[in-house]
């Protein structure tokens, strides 16, 4: 591949799905109260939570009633051991 079609693909991926945009100017537009991004938190965070909720599915082999505020499958408890709980993290680092 020669420098010029690099630079070309380079351009393309930095605009990627924000078009013309592209990355380096949606960031410090949202930054500095513009409109939000096409993956803002709000949006991201229940979706994360929807895709990590069929994982704890899957393993726990059987359909879950989330129950999002307590945090707690209402049908499931065997699922509890799938969802992480401050316990199950190490202690942090000491100076």
């Amino acid at each position: 591949m020669n420098t010029n079609s690099t630079q070309v693909s380079r351009r393309r991926f930095l605009a990627g799905a924000a078009g013309a945009a592209g990355a380096f100017t949606i960031v410090p537009r949202c930054v500095l109260g513009g409109a939000p991004g096409s993956s803002n938190f709000s949006y991201a965070a229940r979706l994360a939570e929807f895709i990590l909720l069929g994982n704890v599915a899957i393993r726990a082999q059987k359909k879950i009633l989330w129950d999002g505020p307590n945090m707690k499958a209402k049908n499931a408890p065997e699922a509890d051991e799938f969802i992480s709980h401050e316990s199950h993290y190490r202690p942090g680092w000491t100076l």
